[in-house]
């Protein structure tokens, strides 16, 4: 069972803007700091994303340095050939997937029900629901300023999810500390 990284109020209190509250950012960025390894620091924002959210699974995606394919997924709660599966994808016209729709075009993309979803590859959507990924939602990270893709951060659900039900207060959050970590910005990451 995963820990209560930063107790009921930190908790409620790290899903405002990026510019919010200073006191909270400040511990996520301490609990980041803590953290060895970029994987472990997207490992931590990820369960950080399904403490919040009860149900979801969160995972993220790296861009290859020349924005040009998916390097590589850190997705903790799936088995570790979902990710090795992304690895190499192309970030291009047809999309096989939405991460790599979400970074070529710098827009949020949800599929509410994958097993009815037409827009991405059949294999795609057999891979998602071979692990159980019924609905996602996908969001761009974007380098400060967007100088460049750096890949995505994922929330997914076990069942199908109407747009209505996700949330922009959570996830644009999720993609800030997920930026930050991506680019380095963290003390004492790599």
């Amino acid at each position: 069972m995963k820990s209560n990284f930063l107790g009921n109020r930190a908790q409620a209190a790290i899903f405002r803007a990026p510019d919010g509250d200073l006191v909270e950012q400040e511990q996520v960025r301490r609990l980041l700091a803590r953290c060895e390894s970029r994987d472990e620091a997207l490992r931590l924002i990820c369960d950080l994303a399904e403490e919040t959210v009860p149900g979801a699974v969160a995972g993220v995606t790296i861009a290859q340095g020349n924005g040009s394919h998916i390097a590589t997924g850190v997705f903790p709660r799936l088995p570790q050939s979902f990710s090795d599966a992304l690895r190499l994808l192309p970030m291009t016209p047809p999309f096989i997937g939405p991460c790599a729709q979400a970074i070529c075009k710098g827009e949020i993309v949800t599929s509410t029900e994958i097993s009815t979803e037409t827009r991405f590859d059949a294999a795609w959507r057999g891979r998602c629901l071979g692990v159980g990924v019924a609905s996602l939602q996908v969001v761009p990270v974007f380098a400060h300023e967007h100088r460049g893709a750096l890949g995505t951060f994922v929330m997914a659900f076990w069942e199908p999810h109407e747009l209505a039900s996700w949330k922009p207060s959570v996830m644009t959050p999720l993609a800030h500390w997920t930026r930050m970590v991506l680019e380095g910005v963290c003390p004492r990451l790599w």
